[in-house]
């Protein structure tokens, strides 16, 4: 299963609740995709990495992606080429 995790650039710590909720989806061996965004984005990125939880896959628009976990070499990063809108993002991703 693909589990798509997002969140507010003004985030940057993961309450109790959420890190159990991200330890399920690893016990289930979820697949997650995640943004590259400083905020919720790189304190997920960070957190999985923590866990050295390889099924991660960061997706970006630029030409590079904006952020990466310290051990960012275990997450595969994937850009999103000429993505316009969600809904498109959305597909994209899917």
């Amino acid at each position: 299963m693909n589990v798509f995790i997002g969140g507010s650039r003004a985030v940057s710590k993961l309450n109790a609740v959420i890190r159990e909720r991200f330890d399920d989806f690893m016990k289930r061996g979820c697949t997650v995709l995640v943004g590259d965004a400083n905020g919720a984005d790189k304190a997920v990125q960070t957190y999985f990495a923590s866990k050295h939880y390889t099924k991660v896959i960061v997706f970006f628009a630029w030409k590079s992606a904006a952020t990466m976990s310290e051990d960012g070499r275990r997450a595969t990063y994937s850009r999103l080429a000429e993505a316009r809108g969600s809904a498109t993002m959305l597909q994209k991703i899917l």
